[in-house]
């Protein structure tokens, strides 16, 4: 893990405000709590998006493929990564050219929720916006991908959110709400 160091004061490199865990990432079963602190512990790591969200990813050498299947099983099946399997990749060890084949796959990002707009206008974004907003309280933010324009909503907007599209969400895609 990364330290900055101010002023004799030791500040995780990606520091985030200190809100209570089942407001800022969840509500998370224990079981993929528990995998993702101990990942953490171990060989796992994550780092933060440029657009603030944290990804969790995963990469093992290939004598370990089975662990890291066992762990991208795991997570599929709850529906916290895509149904693409693992990635092999060969790379060069930092010290020497030793050649290492490995495999890896990522989570999901869960900060926050992103809505594809990018068929339109800046125009049309900020009206949708101000729509969630006044209409449902929903809090949101235009943030710029390429030469298109995409809608976030906030953390603190993310309950709400769920409870309004939940009914109108299928089954079959209930994982994507953590449910």
């Amino acid at each position: 893990m990364e330290f900055l160091y101010f002023s004799s004061q030791v500040v995780l490199a990606f520091l985030i405000p200190v809100i209570k865990v089942d407001k800022r990432i969840g509500p998370h079963n224990s079981d993929v709590i528990s995998v993702l602190v101990g990942s953490l512990l171990g060989d796992g790591y994550a780092e933060r998006s440029l657009t603030g969200g944290i990804k969790f990813k995963f990469r093992q050498s290939i004598k370990h493929k089975a662990y890291l299947f066992w762990l991208y099983e795991f997570f599929n099946s709850r529906g916290y990564c895509t149904n693409n399997l693992p990635i092999y990749f060969v790379h060069v060890q930092k010290y020497g050219e030793k050649l290492s084949e490995a495999y890896r796959f990522n989570l999901y990002s869960f900060s926050r929720v992103r809505i594809a707009t990018n068929c339109f206008t800046l125009a049309e974004v900020e009206l949708l916006k101000l729509a969630l907003e006044n209409k449902f309280n929903i809090i949101s933010s235009i943030h710029k991908n390429n030469q298109s324009y995409q809608l976030y909503i906030k953390q603190e907007s993310l309950a709400l959110l769920k409870i309004l599209i939940l009914p109108y969400v299928h089954e079959s895609m209930l994982y994507k709400l953590g449910l």
